[in-house]
């Protein structure tokens, strides 16, 4: 079998990772500033990434390939197990609803229709993809990502020169203790560690390797994203709550604004389908449903319970993604794997400072972030 590669699994990594959160971002982080908003996105990325190396950790000890919720089985019995799929279901619902708020009124901007159609549209085109199967999506993901690529070049093009380096001064580090569970969600990867554990045959240092450099993608095109958005806004003491509200308060020319709305949309769309698709597959897999019947029962209850939430509470977009982080996330993918990781001790991934600084940090900074929040 062909073995996979570093550059495959990292862009795996950060395509899983980059989605909805970077809406989230701009409307939390404006009070705090791009300055304490860099540190906090620093911050967010050593503990993730500490979480996904303990991960690692943790998967290797499995002779075969396996997930999240076998592992919680085995450290933490049945109860473990039960408390980790209801928590996967909770973050991946709450990631859905976020999405579901701002689908809508992006494709409205490009094309002449209400919210409403649009959202239709989309969520039709979802349904039908997810019960013919994957590969039904994937040419249809293909074109998102090559919009993805495309409108990341544009930004590049068009934002960084229109961007004030004045409205980039200044800056309140008590404003970033909301935003951190938003900026946790952005780096959540670590369902992947257990398929590239297999996609890199148990190599760890590709895989070491795979981690940093994946999570490194992301962080890199957060902060771009950040240093725009944040740099076309000169007034920092509004309170946005949705992202119409942002964009409408960016200054400069129209081409940055329509720039900066198709990379929304093209990163909010294929991180759709990518957790529709996988919540769907979950939970064929945990019910063993087969058959066509099965699977548009299963996508109809992957898509109807976020879009009606979206639909009665339009503004849900920030508290959807705090929830997916100030617990589901930090637990799953923090706190989780740092009570496993205890469990038959064993430290050869993490370099440096080992498991046990590791461990430590996780169990600390992820209680410390979910009081703060909270």
């Amino acid at each position: 079998m062909k073995k996979g590669s570093v550059l495959g699994a990292s862009l795996l990594i950060a395509g899983c990772a980059i989605g909805a959160g970077m809406l989230g971002m701009p409307l939390t982080t404006i009070k705090a500033g791009f300055g304490p908003t860099l540190v906090s996105f620093c911050f967010a990325w050593v503990f993730m990434t500490l979480a996904a190396l303990v991960l690692l950790e943790v998967c290797l000890r499995f002779p075969n390939e396996t997930n999240m919720a076998e592992m919680a089985r085995t450290y933490f019995g049945k109860l473990g197990e039960a408390i980790t799929l209801l928590l996967m279901l909770f973050l991946m619902y709450a990631l859905m609803t976020a999405y579901a708020t701002v689908i809508g009124p992006l494709i409205a901007t490009f094309l002449p229709i209400t919210p409403l159609i649009g959202i239709m549209v989309f969520l039709t085109i979802l349904f039908i993809g997810m019960v013919q199967g994957t590969y039904a999506l994937d040419y249809f993901n293909r074109f998102l990502m090559a919009g993805l690529g495309l409108s990341y070049l544009a930004l590049l093009i068009f934002g960084l020169p229109a961007v004030n380096l004045e409205n980039l001064k200044g800056g309140d580090f008590f404003e970033t203790i909301p935003i951190l569970p938003i900026l946790i969600v952005c780096f959540g990867f670590h369902n992947l560690i257990p398929s590239l554990v297999r996609y890199l045959d148990r190599d760890v240092k590709k895989l070491r390797l795979a981690i940093l450099f994946g999570s490194l993608i992301p962080l890199s095109i957060y902060l771009l994203w950040e240093f725009i958005v944040l740099g076309l806004i000169a007034d920092k003491s509004q309170n946005f709550k949705t992202v119409e509200e942002l964009f409408a308060q960016i200054g400069g020319e129209n081409i940055v604004l329509m720039v900066m709305s198709a990379f929304a949309f093209f990163a909010v769309t294929t991180s759709f389908i990518g957790n529709a698709l996988s919540t769907h597959d979950f939970l064929l897999d945990q019910l063993h449903f087969k058959g066509y019947v099965k699977r548009a029962l299963m996508a109809l209850t992957v898509i109807i319970p976020p879009t009606i939430v979206a639909a009665y509470n339009p503004d849900i977009f920030l508290k959807a993604l705090n929830f997916a982080g100030s617990f589901a996330a930090i637990v799953l993918f923090g706190l989780l794997p740092a009570l496993m990781a205890l469990k038959g001790y064993r430290a050869r991934v993490i370099p440096f400072f080992g498991e046990g600084f590791a461990i430590a940090f996780l169990l600390i900074a992820g209680v410390a972030i979910m009081v703060l929040t909270l």
